[in-house]
């Protein structure tokens, strides 16, 4: 049998929960996007008070700052509960799969190993695993849909500025992971 890649097999059990797979990519880039505006109209508000003109418009700034919180609040939400199903599902085919590998061992594997030995160790990689993927798809999703959407705003009102910190960003990673491994 060819040994395949861990994602490769991952992506076979994700398979058949493609559509909550979507539905939290979807959700991530309602949260993001909200969360990106929350802190524009609150910029505009506050620039509207330094001015001194306190008109509709500020109301109308507030009214968009309630309806993106409510709108990244309840996008989370529904974030986490697509990668809980995801998550949880893929823990459950696993095991299953798990099992039935179990059943068809050998009795002399299973006479030389203790039985509990076998299921625990088996039962803890897939709950390591379904940890990591639940803490991952959370933040991998939402931190790229950030990332790119930060750098489409910035490209957008100063390019110039946004392509120093493009440039900029990588070296003072490296600096720090220089600095952070000793001189």
């Amino acid at each position: 049998m060819k040994k395949q890649s861990s994602l490769r097999r991952l992506m076979h059990y994700i398979k058949p929960y493609s559509f909550s797979l979507i539905c939290s990519i979807l959700f991530a880039l309602i949260y993001s996007i909200s969360n990106l505006l929350i802190p524009y109209f609150v910029g505009k508000s506050i620039d509207l008070l330094v001015v001194g003109s306190i008109n509709q418009d500020i109301y109308k700034n507030f009214i968009f700052i309630g309806i993106f919180i409510v709108l990244a609040g309840s996008s989370l939400y529904l974030m986490s509960l697509c990668n809980n199903h995801l998550t949880y599902s893929l823990t459950r085919d696993m095991r299953n799969e798990v099992f039935v590998k179990i059943h068809k061992l050998p009795l002399s594997y299973l006479d030389s190993h203790s039985n509990g030995d076998t299921v625990s160790r088996m039962v803890n990689d897939i709950d390591t695993m379904s940890d990591g993927l639940l803490l991952g798809f959370n933040q991998l999703f939402t931190g790229l849909v950030s990332i790119i959407l930060t750098l489409v705003i910035m490209l957008y009102l100063n390019w110039f500025m946004a392509l120093i910190v493009i440039v900029l960003t990588p070296m003072s990673v490296l600096v720090a992971r220089f600095v952070a491994n000793g001189i």
